[in-house]
């Protein structure tokens, strides 16, 4: 009896002791440990890839002339602002012929053509202060003030009507600026030719309106319809003009 009692208690501390081991081999799992790791390795793996989206090569441009800040990379895309030139600016990417800048926390578009890594030069001119002071002054009066209501207002027929470019918008920029520096009232003492345009004679302008005399928008409207009608754009007549002296 006291040997079926003592085999008794082996056979149960034996099965406790395998009981014992196997609670010990399911709590020691290897599989728990690759539970914790794959989601860490994964989180190491993609969070580099979503900051680098985030991020952009910033690099400083200048703008060689004025250029139009648009809210979109096309040219009728809202005007934000004009900038002048040498303006320093952000510039954090491209699409097509636009340039990406960052303003602020916002981005905006300027024509690629119109900016550069380095300043533009401003050459001082001083032969032109010494014209006769009648001239001077009348000129000072038109565009002082007004010069850049005169063209935006042809800037938007330019872009908006006759669907040119930037390009011809500067051309024309410079052409009338030789020819009247946009001054309504400018009058050539030696032709006659008269207004911003320098329609010759200036009373060829009536046919835009009566109010030719005074009225930049109708010297404008009067201006590039002739452009258009005899040279198809401003760049092509301020070519001629470049040849010739006149256009």
């Amino acid at each position: 009896m006291k040997k079926e009692r003592i085999s008794l208690r082996y056979v149960i501390a034996l099965i406790f002791a395998i009981l014992l081991l196997g609670v010990i081999i399911i709590t020691w799992n290897p599989v728990k440990e690759e539970t914790v790791e794959e989601p860490v390795s994964e989180v190491i793996e993609t969070v580099p890839a979503q900051i680098s989206q985030k991020q952009y090569k910033k690099e400083t441009v200048y703008t060689t002339t004025a250029v139009r800040m648009r809210a979109g990379a096309s040219l009728n895309a809202k005007i934000i602002k004009v900038l002048k030139i040498n303006t320093k600016l952000t510039k954090i990417g491209t699409e097509e012929k636009w340039t990406k800048i960052l303003k602020g926390d916002k981005e905006y578009f300027v024509y690629s053509k119109y900016l550069s890594k380095n300043k533009t030069e401003i050459k001082k001119t001083t032969s032109k202060k010494k014209t006769t002071t009648t001239s001077k002054t009348k000129v000072k009066k038109a565009t002082k003030g007004n010069k850049k209501v005169y063209q935006d207002y042809a800037y938007d027929l330019v872009i908006n009507k006759y669907k040119w470019t930037e390009k011809d918008f500067d051309a024309l920029v410079i052409l009338w600026k030789k020819e009247s520096n946009w001054n309504p009232k400018a009058k050539n003492k030696h032709t006659g030719a008269y207004g911003i345009p320098q329609a010759l004679p200036g009373s060829k302008m009536k046919s835009a309106g009566s109010d030719w005399k005074t009225n930049y928008k109708t010297q404008i409207k009067w201006g590039l319809k002739y452009i258009k009608k005899r040279y198809g754009s401003p760049s092509k007549a301020y070519g001629h003009f470049k040849k010739t002296g006149w256009y």
